[in-house]
């Protein structure tokens, strides 16, 4: 039994109509993503023909499903869909940065009391602090310089 993992990437033209001004823009919306084969493949060539077929489909998928928060090239107003994705971010950065400043601060007490250091639970948190404040950068820079469509 044979295992595997293929990466696929893709580009389409997104249409949107603008809800503020009424016009149409386009956008170009890029994916990635990985396929695995199931793990009854009898040979690695047919675990790597499996991969591959569920990371076209999950490519498909994504790009037809996807939308990134891209403003009208006239009136800058953004469609419901995207202010959704936006905040859907915000609230992913906001859950990370909690989480892993919640660890931090349950480590912090915990090395107080039992007078030892715990480093793996401290660096665990630390990460998942700052992954959440790289969340929250990247949605910042989105809200503060939207990318902008083209007419």
């Amino acid at each position: 039994m044979c295992s595997s993992k293929k990466i696929a990437s893709g580009t389409v033209t997104k249409r949107v109509d603008c809800e503020g001004c009424g016009r149409s823009y386009v956008y170009d919306l890029s994916r990635t993503v990985t396929g695995t084969s199931s793990k009854r493949a009898a040979n690695q060539a047919e675990a790597d023909a499996q991969a591959l077929e569920a990371a076209q489909a999950k490519l498909q998928t994504a790009l037809a499903n996807g939308c990134e928060p891209v403003g009208c090239p006239c009136c800058g107003t953004f469609t419901r869909e995207m202010k959704i994705y936006r905040w859907k971010r915000f609230g992913a950065a906001l859950a990370c940065t909690s989480v892993g400043a919640a660890t931090l601060l349950v480590v912090y007490m915990l090395i107080l009391s039992l007078h030892k250091i715990l480093i793996v639970a401290t660096l665990l948190g630390a990460v998942c602090f700052f992954l959440g404040l790289a969340i929250l950068g990247v949605g910042t820079l989105d809200l503060l310089a939207p990318k902008k469509g083209r007419l």
